[in-house]
């Protein structure tokens, strides 16, 4: 028997009034688990447990949680900093070409044009403009973000644990 998934969803960046609401970074700015979960995985460095969500909305492109059991600014405060997981069973389908960000973390990044290798795939940071790759490699200091659009993604292997970038070689040259 497989051994269950946990994916990540969100982060948990900060807190919102006094009643213990925390504000989460989403992982999919798409999201629709904020009306469908009953509770979440929260994972900290000092360990990890389940919680069971009293409520969730969207503002703007973050999601404002509230827990059962956490009443004040104080007790949400400990949550601050966490990710939050789900059991990937309780997440909706995704269509072929739809991955789980988390699936594409650490993933190595390669050139469509020259084959070399670029880098490691970091982080997907979203924002109004869309999704990002953040990329870092070892010629440069600072990573390197390109948009996760198909005309510079041209293939995604989770087999072979790759990323094909097209027509952005010069980015990763150091100056």
């Amino acid at each position: 028997m497989n051994a269950p998934i946990l994916r990540t969803i969100g982060k948990i960046t900060g807190l919102h009034g006094l009643r213990g609401e925390v504000t989460v970074k989403p992982n999919d700015i798409e999201a629709t688990w904020p009306n469908q979960l009953k509770s979440v995985y929260v994972f900290k460095p000092t360990g990890s447990f389940e919680m069971d969500i009293q409520s969730a909305r969207w503002q703007k492109t973050k999601i404002i949680l509230s827990f059962k059991d956490i009443n004040t600014r104080e007790e949400a405060e400990k949550l601050v900093g966490a990710e939050l997981k789900v059991l990937e069973s309780n997440l909706p389908k995704l269509e072929n070409d739809e991955f789980y960000v988390d699936e594409l973390i650490g993933l190595t990044a390669k050139s469509n044009d020259s084959g070399e290798t670029l880098g490691v795939i970091k982080d997907i940071l979203s924002s109004d403009a869309g999704d990002f790759l953040e990329i870092k490699t070892e010629q440069l200091s600072e990573p390197v973000l390109i948009p996760f659009q198909d005309a510079f993604v041209h293939q995604i292997n989770k087999a072979d644990k790759t990323i094909l970038i097209a027509g952005l070689d010069s980015l990763f040259k150091a100056p």
